[in-house]
């Protein structure tokens, strides 16, 4: 079986908000890369070139990832944080998840795109869908805590105040877990249907 790796992204609602990218290995309990972008662009400039600022930015931080696992035959989850915003914030997260297909190249043998609802992410993070920001941190480390240097690369962005990479961190950990679920369900449906046909003959 080829090695899996997750990415998750924790996308900008706000004009001033920040935008977390994280990477990780579930099966090696490891945390390959987590960070936060910052706006590089004016507060008073318009969402489009915001965006454009963003897509920049991840393109040159994921391209040569994405290259490697391609070389390397490492399949990627790509998941994107699926939350509901009505008016202006709304239409911000839809220009970002936007900005985030298209860094990615189309290629289904190599990557599979998901959505992880903020609530998801959490509850798996910290097993619970209300837990605030220091509460995911320290269910992560939790989580992550088979690793020392997982547990250490955490505790740091807690101390750097970087919580949109600790948002994105809890993002790849729920992708990871919904897309084995589905898996696993598939891998049922199969045998149930294997077992039928069989009772048939």
């Amino acid at each position: 079986m080829a090695r899996t790796i997750f990415i998750g992204m924790d996308q900008a609602s706000g004009r001033n908000s920040d935008f977390g990218v994280a990477i990780i290995e579930p099966d090696t309990l490891q945390i390959i890369e987590a960070i936060q972008f910052k706006p590089r662009v004016p507060k008073t400039s318009p969402v489009e070139l915001r965006i454009i600022d963003i897509t920049q930015q991840i393109d040159a931080f994921l391209t040569p990832v994405i290259d490697e696992c391609i070389r390397a035959n490492i399949h990627i989850v790509a998941a994107t944080e699926q939350f509901i915003m009505r008016g202006k914030g709304g239409e911000s997260l839809a220009w970002a998840v936007g900005a985030i297909l298209t860094c990615f190249p189309c290629n289904p043998d190599y990557v599979t795109f998901i959505r992880v609802n903020n609530l998801y992410a959490k509850r798996n993070a910290f097993g619970s869908g209300k837990a605030d920001k220091s509460q995911v941190l320290s269910g992560l480390i939790n989580v992550f805590g088979g690793n020392p240097d997982s547990v250490s690369f955490l505790q740091q962005l807690g101390q750097d105040g970087k919580e949109d990479a600790i948002d994105a961190v809890s993002i790849a950990l729920g992708a990871s877990v919904k897309y084995r679920l589905e898996a696993a369900k598939v891998v049922s449906s199969h045998k149930t249907k294997t077992k039928s046909n069989k009772s048939k003959k």
